[in-house]
């Protein structure tokens, strides 16, 4: 997606931080008290990520132009976390080798009520997000849009063009700018965000406009 990434990782190991140039933030929890071998062997440690972006501004009309598709719906399920490996457990690697490649990803399937762009066959769409609990690993990612099973939604959906999830599991969308391509619909006709309140006609306004301007 259209961000820019601060690019900063580390690990912690009996109290010493040590900078790693990667893309996030690793903190090592042994439940053995033994955190500097434990690294090296990788066997029970929860591995707790934290990543971080460098938002890039979009307008309402930047979002409407750089989505593939455009979809008001509801949250139907949100799946079970997982690793981006094959199997979606735990890469096998000492804790000290994981990187930017290394990710939790979390899949949310989204029933559509409505396709406001390029309209599709199907009547669900899959989005991923960084982030998600898998066992006692955890990851966070600064800025993703959250989700709850039965929220109404409008999303700015693109191409996954992480190098990490984009080939991973099911066909899927990402969402545009993050948090900010993901409005929750109220009952009394209002699209919110954390940063936003706007009357969804007023949004869907901008939306008809822009695709009238491609």
């Amino acid at each position: 997606m259209s961000t820019k990434k601060k690019i900063v990782y580390g690990i912690v190991t009996l109290g010493v931080l040590s900078v790693l140039v990667f893309s996030a933030f690793i903190s090592i929890n042994s439940s053995q008290g033994n955190v500097g071998s434990s690294v090296e062997q990788n066997n029970g440690e929860a591995v707790t990520i934290k990543k971080s972006y460098e938002l890039i501004a979009f307008s309402h009309n930047d979002l409407s132009k750089k989505s593939n598709i455009i979809v008001t719906g509801t949250v139907k399920e949100i799946l079970p976390s997982k690793w981006n490996t094959p199997d979606g457990t735990k890469p096998d690697k000492a804790i000290k080798d994981l990187n930017s490649d290394d990710i939790i990803y979390t899949d949310v399937t989204i029933s559509v009520d409505k396709y406001l762009k390029n309209p599709q066959n199907s009547q669900e769409v899959i989005v991923r997000i960084l982030g998600g609990n898998v066992n006692k690993d955890a990851m966070s990612a600064e800025d993703e849009p959250s989700f709850k099973v039965g929220e109404k939604v409008l999303l700015y959906l693109g191409e996954d063009t992480d190098q990490a999830t984009k080939n991973v599991g099911p066909q899927h969308f990402a969402v545009i700018g993050h948090s900010q391509g993901k409005f929750t619909l109220t009952a009394n006709g209002q699209a919110m965000r954390d940063d936003e309140t706007i009357k969804l006609q007023e949004l869907l306004s901008t939306i008809d406009n822009a695709n009238i301007s491609q």
